[in-house]
């Protein structure tokens, strides 16, 4: 299960951050959750939304994903069986994925909540205001747990429509560990939100 802390607070320096953070780690019921942080360098509509819905690719190719995975792997572009492995491949390769960027570390949403994306110029969100979101974890699945993959392979092979469609999966993220066979997710301190469902609906509000 993935909930998500919202607040209109602005934050001004970075230990006033900090400060924020540690108030809700400490104020949250359960102690046994794990918390992850995701920084967008504005205020978007449709905030924490994985690229695959942002660029609506699927709404013309619904296969897109399973072509693409495929092309890579012919390219030698992953070398990974395992479509969800080529998924993180695609993701840190800039091709669009289901899966939502988040990091252990608050400082490193920090960093991207007030950077630009490196194609862009160093002053192109000057004016705007970044966000970093909280996410309260309570289950994580481990990216080469052999239950992840048929789940994720359920997904892209699209042979149970319901799986895809049914309303309950486009709210039932998953949680997805990090993992050390890609050197930027490990330097990021990073790890994935899946989201299971074809809905381009916003489904994190």
């Amino acid at each position: 299960m993935v909930n998500n802390h919202k607040s209109n607070e602005k934050i001004m320096h970075v230990a006033q951050f900090i400060e924020k953070v540690n108030e809700l780690i400490n104020s949250h019921p359960d102690k046994k959750v794990h918390f992850l942080y995701r920084g967008e360098c504005k205020r978007y509509p449709n905030f924490c939304r994985p690229n695959i819905f942002r660029k609506n690719v699927l709404s013309t190719n619904p296969l897109y994903e399973k072509s693409l995975f495929n092309t890579m792997r012919q390219n030698k572009l992953s070398n990974n069986e395992s479509y969800l492995e080529n998924a993180i491949d695609a993701q840190h390769g800039e091709f669009p994925s289901r899966l939502l960027d988040v990091s252990y570390n608050c400082l490193t949403a920090l960093y991207f909540a007030v950077t630009p994306y490196y194609h862009k110029d160093v002053s192109e969100y000057d004016e705007d205001d970044g966000m970093v979101y909280v996410f309260f974890i309570d289950e994580i699945f481990s990216p080469s747990a052999q239950n992840t993959n048929d789940n994720y392979n359920a997904i892209i092979d699209k042979e149970c429509p319901w799986f895809n469609n049914h309303a309950i999966f486009q709210k039932n993220h998953k949680f997805i560990d990090h993992t050390k066979l890609n050197n930027r997710i490990i330097a990021q301190q990073g790890a994935f939100i899946l989201f299971q469902g074809n809905d381009d609906e916003k489904t994190l509000s």
